[in-house]
């Protein structure tokens, strides 16, 4: 499986999201 992290507004995304955007909510 992938990590994954949530952000304030509940939507959950693949940690290498973060990596390459810096992340959101």
């Amino acid at each position: 499986g992938v990590a994954t992290e949530c952000s304030s507004i509940g939507v959950c995304v693949p940690l290498r999201f973060f990596e390459d955007t810096g992340g959101f909510g």
